[in-house]
């Protein structure tokens, strides 16, 4: 895997199911310790959580169980001065849910109809005590590990971006690329050798992870009998199956653009889109000018900022056989149009299906990112790509003067 692979994240994350996200989420600001626990208790009818927290500046802590869509709450419970609180309840089956004091601290928990106590200091982590839940001190214990290699990531990402010689850029990349390594054998290791829900948990961790290849897919798609298997008529397992189908399919259409990219030298693949009076424009009508092929959004700043430019560029060789022909990843026909409009945007070539990233046109030309841009000759042969500012002005102006 290569950094740019690694830098994938926001990509990727655009397309996950609502669970990744969620569960990305709750990584981030979930509490991961030294946990103690003894065994399982025995399941009954119903779940009691005793709970005592200490010097934590709360008043209350809410039960929430962690969804394909979001968080739902499930009971809310007083924290009395001393810390201590009790929830009372059900649940339909076993599963993923946290406890969420008033400061957003929390804690992950696998929730069944059985009796927890759990002991947790604010100010040490690593004092967590959870008795009643083995389950739950898997769960803590792959969070407290894939939380540190998390950070330790992040801080390297943030390192790449700045300033250094080639040399330490590439030991960047290299300790980057080794932590990416660790953090995937931590979650298979869990995936592999736990029979419990941790694995389901482990096994949508690394769906959502942004390192995620089509080997990683094939892989979490081959999970889908094995987790059926273990949990028979479990929901999560249904929700992972649905969702796991879905960034396949994601994943390997990426992968088909990636293989079929334009590259400077090959003919421009045609677009047939309409305007947002629904007539429909087709990139090949234009044949006979230099067109620029124009990928934007309204939402997107750094498009905007770079309007004015396009405009400038447009508006000084617009009569000597150039012309701008944009596709908008807007999924807001209003938006679009008004910053159509506000931003002076006067060629009548925009056009967009409203499908966001999901833009045919963007998937065809494999636009990961925006702005994005394709120079086509007059014969519709691609001779440059994201050229902006001075850039473009200059390489117009060779072409036409």
């Amino acid at each position: 895997m290569s950094l740019e692979e690694v830098k994938g994240t926001v990509r990727t994350m655009r397309s996950l199911p609502m669970i990744l996200i969620v569960l990305a989420a709750v990584l981030i600001s979930s509490c991961g310790g030294k946990t103690e626990a003894t065994g399982g208790a025995s399941r009954g009818d119903s779940f009691v959580i005793n709970g005592n927290v200490m010097n934590a500046p709360t008043t209350n802590v809410i039960l929430q169980e962690i969804t394909s869509k979001a968080y739902i709450d499930i009971d809310t419970a007083e924290v009395e001065s001393n810390g201590a609180f009790k929830l009372e309840g059900s649940v339909s089956e076993k599963g993923f849910y946290r406890l969420l004091f008033s400061n957003n601290t929390n804690l992950l928990l696998v929730l069944d109809n059985r009796k927890i106590e759990i002991e947790y200091d604010v100010n040490d982590p690593s004092t967590l005590i959870v008795e009643g839940s083995s389950e739950t001190l898997l769960l803590q214990d792959l969070v407290a590990q894939v939380t540190k290699t998390g950070q330790q990531l992040k801080a390297l990402q943030i390192k790449s971006g700045q300033p250094a010689n080639s040399t330490v850029k590439a030991e960047i990349q290299r300790s980057i690329l080794l932590l990416v390594g660790r953090q995937k054998v931590i979650m298979t290791t869990y995936i592999d050798s736990s029979t419990t829900l941790v694995g389901l948990f482990a096994a949508n961790v690394l769906a959502g992870s942004y390192s995620s290849t089509a080997n990683d897919m094939d892989y979490l798609e081959s999970l889908i009998p094995v987790f059926r298997q273990r949990f028979p008529g479990s929901d999560l397992v249904a929700q992972f199956d649905s969702q796991i189908t879905e960034l396949v399919a994601y994943h390997r259409q990426r992968l088909q653009a990636e293989q079929n990219k334009p590259e400077i030298g090959t003919e421009a693949a045609n677009i047939i889109m309409s305007d947002p009076n629904g007539n429909i424009i087709e990139l090949t009508s234009l044949r006979g000018n230099y067109v620029l092929l124009d990928f934007w959004a309204a939402w997107c700043r750094p498009c905007r900022a770079e309007n004015p430019n396009l405009v400038n560029v447009y508006n000084k060789y617009k009569d000597k056989g150039f012309t701008i022909y944009s596709v908008s990843l807007d999924s807001k026909k209003a938006a679009w149009q008004k910053a159509i409009s506000d931003d002076g945007l006067t060629w009548d070539t925009h056009v967009s299906d409203l499908k966001g990233w999901g833009n045919s046109a963007a998937v065809l030309y494999s636009v990961g990112s925006i702005p994005a841009s394709f120079l086509l000759d007059k014969e519709g042969t691609i001779i440059a790509t994201n050229l902006r500012g001075p850039a473009l002005e200059a390489k117009i102006s060779e072409l036409l003067n």
